[in-house]
């Protein structure tokens, strides 16, 4: 289905999305945000967080849905460091806004070590934490309640014999997990994290997609729609959706033009609240 966007008070882009078909947008040319839900074509401007500073990610959470909360957290570039920190870190600025005070704070900034840098469009929502793939195969996650991150390694048993392995982060039965292709097996593997606070992992699926990489060679999972259906694309006007179990390929086209970026959402939220208004706190 297409979703209608000129309800929305100007020329937007999406910056983040949420599973329950809330997104948070930013108007072209001009630092301004929304939080939109545009099934149901409500929106509301919120504050800017501080724009001297580039952007690097950022994570929507919705808290409530009756009335509805949400909180945001910003990622971008300190302007300045030490020359120590420098050569030792990968600085961020964190700032966090919460719907029910409508305010920005800043946080504490983030240190990652030098060489690593969160890879964009590669956030995935689980259970109240934003995780990102870093360059260096670790995940970032960012625990909204708490306001706290920390830093973790992908299973190295995944990338045995192989480390340059395609790799995504997913979401697989309200799990966090990953996923990961070799194209010269032509052979996806599905792995779970089992235990959050132990980064215990396990194998769930090993599966052959020499079918689908037959019709799509570039192709990489976006997100799993049911237990053996996954979504698949990678800068094409071509989505796939691909049954693991019976090998189907069934393709939808997006329209002309190469796709860039994809926000993923479902629209249970604006379904089960259609009657319902968004409010928010004044400005």
């Amino acid at each position: 289905m297409q979703i209608p966007h000129d309800f929305l008070p100007e020329h937007m882009e999406i910056v983040s999305s949420t599973n329950e078909g809330v997104l948070l947008c930013r108007a072209y040319n001009k630092s301004c945000y929304y939080v939109c839900i545009p099934s149901i074509q409500q929106w509301q401007k919120i504050p800017n967080p501080k724009t001297r500073y580039d952007t690097i990610e950022f994570g929507l959470m919705i808290e409530r849905s009756n009335p509805l909360q949400c909180k945001i957290v910003s990622f971008s570039k300190p302007k300045f460091h030490s020359h120590k920190e420098f050569y030792m870190y990968h600085c961020i600025r964190v700032e966090f806004f919460e719907s029910a005070t409508w305010k920005w704070k800043l946080l504490d900034e983030v240190k990652l070590p030098h060489e690593e840098s969160l890879h964009r469009m590669t956030k995935v929502s689980v259970n109240g934490l934003l995780h990102w793939l870093t360059w260096k195969k670790n995940v970032f996650v960012f625990e909204v309640k708490r306001e706290s991150h920390c830093l973790f390694p992908l299973p190295s048993l995944a990338f045995e014999g192989n480390d340059n392995k395609d790799t995504r982060l997913t979401e697989y039965k309200g799990k966090f997990a990953m996923t990961w292709i070799d194209r010269e097996s032509n052979f996806m593997e599905v792995w779970i994290m089992e235990d959050h606070d132990r980064k215990r992992w396990s194998k769930r699926h090993s599966i052959n997609i020499e079918v689908l990489i037959m019709r799509e060679p570039h192709v990489n999972p976006l997100a799993f729609c049911k237990v053996d259906v996954v979504l698949m694309g990678e800068y094409f006007p071509n989505m796939t959706f691909f049954n693991f179990k019976t090998e189907k390929v069934d393709m939808l086209r997006l329209g002309n033009g190469l796709l860039h970026e994809g926000f993923l959402f479902q629209l249970t939220f604006a379904i089960k609240n259609k009657s319902q208004l968004v409010h928010f706190p004044k400005e």
